[in-house]
This record gives C-alpha cells, sequence and structure tokens, in this order.
C-alpha cells in the first residue's frame, strides 16, 4: 500500500494494492530524502518532524553531481574521439560524412570546454554529450570502427 498527501492538511489517502482507497484523519508530511518523494504519516500528537528542503539538500548534492558529470563526460568524449576511427574509404561521400561526423564531436568538445572555464557546467555537459552522440550514431551506422567492448560506444 502507498500513502499520499491530499488537499487535506489533516488527511491522507491510503491506496490499497487492489486500488481502493481509504483516508484516516492523520497527517501526512513531505520530505525529499535522496532524491525521492517522500510521505511521513504522523498521528496528530506526534512531534514534529522538519522536512528537508530541496534546497537544502539537493542544491549541493546536484552541484557535486554536475561536476563529476561534466568531468566524466568530457574525458568519454575526448578518449572516444580518439578511439574512432573512420570506417568508409576514402574519396567517398560516407568518408567525407564520417569526417564530418568527427568535426561535430570535436567542436562540441571545443565548446563544452569553453563553457566549462566559464562556470557554466549545464551547457558543458550538454556540449559534452552531444559530441558523443555524434560519435555514437557515426559507429551505429557504420561510419566508425570502435571497440565492442567497454564504456565508450553503445554499438
Amino acid at each position: 500500500m502507498r500513502w499520499r498527501r491530499t488537499s487535506g492538511a489533516e488527511q491522507t489517502l491510503q491506496t490499497h494494492d487492489n486500488g481502493t482507497h481509504t483516508s484516516n484523519e492523520r497527517s501526512a508530511k513531505r520530505a525529499i530524502i535522496g532524491g525521492v518523494d517522500a510521505v511521513d504519516a504522523r498521528a496528530p500528537d506526534d512531534p514534529p518532524v522538519e522536512a528537508l528542503s530541496p534546497a537544502s539538500v539537493h542544491h549541493t548534492r546536484m552541484a557535486a553531481d554536475i561536476d563529476e558529470k561534466t568531468d566524466r563526460y568530457e574525458g568519454l568524449l575526448a578518449e572516444a574521439l580518439d578511439a574512432a576511427e573512420i570506417a568508409p574509404a576514402e574519396e567517398t561521400p560516407l568518408h567525407d560524412a564520417a569526417l564530418e561526423c568527427r568535426e561535430m564531436a570535436a567542436s562540441y568538445l571545443e565548446d563544452g570546454r569553453h563553457f566549462r572555464e566559464n562556470d557554466d557546467l549545464v551547457n558543458a555537459l550538454a556540449s559534452f554529450s552531444y559530441g558523443h552522440a555524434w560519435l555514437d550514431a557515426g559507429a551505429r551506422i557504420g561510419l566508425f570502427d570502435v571497440p565492442t567492448e567497454g564504456h565508450l560506444f553503445t554499438v
């Protein structure tokens, strides 16, 4: 069974596994714990529980998460660029397409580094992700020979 808060401050709605609902007179307080929206069903005479605000809990963790992710995705893109070898024969349209995909990935790596230097982590992470997507797509359609083992490509 699950608890969720309804519009009434002193009422909760209990949802049973069979889909039926019953309410009771317990109050429900919401808290954000580890990224999960939790409900604390308490009796009215219980001592108060302080709810953790998203701003106080997640802001610090989110900043650490985006720092780590940005660094990791930059490294993955740089490593993937080094590992991806152009597969089609030179002077063919597919070779030209592979060169364009590689250029796009390299440009996104450069853009991401620029954003990172200017403390714009959201755009840096997006750039690194887009750059890697260009390589992944190129590998998927055969423009690049890439390692099939490991963590760099989804082929």
